[in-house]
């Protein structure tokens, strides 16, 4: 069975590297890049075709929604899980009405992380059970 291809899009470093490694240690996932800021997340997530990009919402250059509006226009089969602090109902609507599959929050454990990246990566929503929540 072929890997899960992963982008990680956060400008936080220790986030990067604690998502590096807990995307490194599955054998059924492969990390093709790593990316601090929209633009860069834009270009790679174009250019590599991850089978799920993971993108903080909080973000230089172009925010977290720009990066799923620009990436959707571009390429509409894109899989794209949302990894951020933020559980406003308004950020959660507007990453899910602009095309995003997913929508974890930071917080989670790494069981959850994992579930998610491999829900969105096959082409099926997941959203955090406290986003879900929020929207019910």
């Amino acid at each position: 069975m072929p890997k899960l291809r992963v982008l990680i899009a956060d400008d936080h470093p220790l986030l990067r590297n604690a998502l590096r490694t807990v995307i490194t240690d599955e054998a059924d996932l492969e990390l093709v890049a790593e990316v601090d800021n929209g633009q860069a997340a834009i270009e790679q997530t174009l250019a590599l075709k991850p089978d799920v990009s993971v993108i903080d919402l909080y973000l230089p250059l172009f925010d977290g929604h720009q990066v799923i509006e620009r990436v959707l226009q571009a390429n509409p089969r894109a899989q794209l899980l949302v990894l951020t602090s933020s559980i406003e109902e308004s950020n959660v609507a507007r990453a899910v009405l602009a095309g995003a599959l997913g929508y974890l929050i930071k917080d989670s454990d790494r069981p959850e992380i994992l579930q998610a990246i491999r829900e969105v990566g096959q082409g099926r929503a997941y959203l955090s059970p406290a986003v879900a929540v929020k929207l019910a």
